[in-house]
């Protein structure tokens, strides 16, 4: 078509916008005849660009660049999730590092505060046994070199740091088969014992868990040893001034019982009124030995020995008294030991405790005795019971001068009788001793007898005043804690050989539970030594010397008795001689008879010395056969733990 012809299928040259649609409407028919005659001139007039191209593909461009992006998106959700994984891997291995190190620093911690409260610590593996020294003390670092494992070095090492009584027990307590075990429940465990070493004299030792298996059970632990002589000191302390305590507590209720002439009991607050304390007093109103005969009587319970059956109308009155908290006063009859009934007035109070525990605090009135005490006052003269009051005293002051001058009379010339016997001995021989100086045989057998002389004169002078400061109340007992074992060594220490030399067969034994007693130890050896020096004297070459200490019960609760039986072969007293063994300068045969040295005050300052230490001293004697003497003494019992 030419330029001449203005028209193109009926649309003119110059109306682009047409042409190009008639262009692109012949390519996609395809038609031969627009390929031919219109192509060519509409392409020519009206170019095909990169713009129509892209236009043409549009769909196909997108969904290729959305493919892309979707890789692109996909590729960096990947990347980022890789690296969240790994931020995690991360975080779980700092954690499990900052666990580790807690953990170490911890262990750190403790081993750093045990070195500081403890003075020996041990780290123990217990799978493999071995150990290792956190905080050791030098001698002890010197005995336990070369130990390989725990129980080695606990076997090596006890015996040579622990007192020879708490030995046993701090082996089983160290015993590493059997620890896992008793540490199963707790993560501790710990023991107290007596060290031999003087500057820590008490010490506790103690199993501390520093970590355990899967199981749970114990796998490493601490062993650490700490020094408690003055939580010991503290302790025993306080237990001394609660002893104190309760004895003045029960001076008071004694003072108060025996002011009203009445007695003391308490009771909880339940059904039978089980029995908490009865008085002496109460005991012995109703004719009972002690107030635990009188608690048995009754199978613990006040409710088995009263009778209300006079009295039930005070009952109601009673109960509003007891809940209102007011006192109470109430009547009823009380059953005796012999089996009669006693009319009594009971005044007391319910006591709340702190723990909610409910009690009875009362005072106990016989009535009976009341009664027959008012009718003599309101039949007694005032100016006659002065008038015998006076008479009394007079009599009690003349029988008392009496037994006084008795009693120096006595003593004068038991005294004067025995001084001039060893005093006689030691002039006679003093002089045979100037005769014979050059017979050396008679020199020396008199020079022994006056050294025999003037022991058995200082013996003798030593007794008297002993005798002197007992009944002058100027003896003092310093009461601490003792081992009775020790005490006995010592006994033994001092007469196993002389026992040995006479041909004696001499036995000792301690059956005693706790471990500690509180006693004079000095007053206790006194009585002791004077027993067993008397046994040894008294007994021929070839008999036997019994020394035995046992524990028995006791009637007040939380006290030891302890019974001590000295016993020998000798040759025994007779039936008569016992009834004044006892008395101040007796002795059934004299110094000149068989020559045997004796003062006649040992048996006197014994018993004395056991009565004012609260106990009590009996003798049984058969002469030719022997003699047994057994004493009862009831110090408050230690703590052994």
């Amino acid at each position: 078509m030419g330029t001449q012809d203005s028209r193109c299928f009926g649309v003119r040259d110059t109306d682009t916008a047409l042409l190009l649609l008639l262009n692109r409407g012949l390519r996609l028919l395809g038609s031969s005849y627009g390929m031919e005659h219109s192509y060519k001139y509409i392409e020519a007039l009206n170019p095909y660009t990169f713009a129509d191209f892209l236009i043409d593909n549009m769909l196909w461009f997108g969904l290729f660049f959305l493919l892309v992006l979707v890789v692109i998106i996909t590729l960096l959700s990947y990347n980022l999730t890789k690296k969240e994984q790994n931020m995690r891997q991360v975080n779980a291995l700092n954690d499990k590092l900052s666990v580790n190190q807690r953990k170490l620093q911890d262990q750190v911690n403790i081993a750093g505060g045990l070195s500081n409260a403890y003075f020996s610590v041990y780290f123990a593996d217990l799978a493999t046994g071995r150990y290792k020294a956190v905080k050791e003390m030098p001698r002890v670092q010197e005995l336990l070199r070369g130990c390989r494992t725990v129980q080695e070095a606990m076997d090596i090492g006890l015996p040579h740091m622990i007192d020879h009584d708490d030995l046993a027990k701090m082996q089983e307590f160290t015993d590493t088969g059997t620890l896992i075990d008793r540490l199963g429940d707790s993560d501790s465990i710990s023991a107290e014992f007596h060290s031999v070493d003087p500057q820590r004299p008490w010490c506790r030792a103690s199993w501390i868990v520093a970590g355990r298996d899967k199981g749970g059970e114990a796998a490493s632990v601490l062993y650490a040893v700490e020094d408690i002589t003055a939580l010991v000191g503290k302790r025993m302390a306080r237990e001394k001034q609660r002893r104190e305590a309760e004895k003045l507590e029960r001076l008071r209720l004694q003072t108060m019982t025996e002011a009203i002439h009445g007695s003391f009991k308490r009771g909880l607050n339940d059904d039978e009124f089980t029995f908490l304390m009865v008085s002496e007093q109460l005991a012995k109103m109703l004719g009972y030995e002690s107030p635990q005969e009188m608690i048995d009587a009754g199978s613990g319970c006040m409710m088995n020995l009263m009778d209300f059956s006079d009295t039930r109308h005070e009952i109601e009155t009673v109960l509003k008294d007891v809940h209102s908290g007011k006192m109470y006063t109430m009547h009823y009859r009380l059953r005796c030991k012999d089996g009669s009934w006693k009319n009594v007035e009971d005044r007391g109070r319910l006591i709340r405790n702190p723990d909610g525990v409910e009690e009875f605090w009362s005072f106990i009135v016989d009535q009976d005795t009341l009664t027959r005490t008012e009718e003599a006052l309101s039949r007694a003269n005032q100016a006659n019971a002065a008038l015998q009051q006076a008479q009394q005293e007079l009599e009690a002051a003349r029988d008392t001068a009496e037994k006084a001058s008795q009693a120096k009379s006595n003593f004068l010339f038991n005294m004067s009788h025995d001084i001039r016997t060893p005093m006689n001995a030691i002039i006679g021989y003093t002089e045979l001793l100037g005769r014979h100086r050059e017979e050396p045989e008679k020199f020396s057998d008199y020079l022994q007898k006056i050294r025999s002389a003037n022991s058995f004169l200082l013996s003798l002078i030593n007794n008297v005043l002993e005798m002197a400061r007992i009944e002058a109340g100027k003896i003092t007992f310093d009461e601490q804690v003792h081992r009775p074992g020790r005490i006995m060594d010592d006994i033994t220490a001092v007469y196993e050989e002389l026992m040995r030399q006479k041909g004696i067969d001499f036995r000792v034994s301690v059956s005693i539970r706790d471990r500690l007693i509180y006693c004079d130890s000095l007053k206790v050896k006194e009585i002791l030594l004077n027993l067993v020096s008397n046994a040894y004297k008294y007994t021929p070459a070839g008999g036997r010397v019994n020394v035995e200490l046992t524990e028995i019960p006791s009637m007040r609760p939380g006290w030891t008795s302890v019974k001590t039986v000295v016993s020998d072969t000798g040759i025994g007293m007779s039936e008569e001689f016992l009834k004044t063994i006892f008395e101040e300068f007796t002795r059934e045969h004299t110094f000149t008879e068989n020559k045997i040295e004796g003062t006649g005050l040992g048996m006197p300052i014994v018993k004395k010395l056991v009565e004012l230490m609260g106990g009590s001293i009996t003798v049984e004697s058969t002469p030719g056969k022997g003699t047994a003497f057994t004493i009862i003494i009831s110090p408050p019992a230690g703590a052994g733990n």
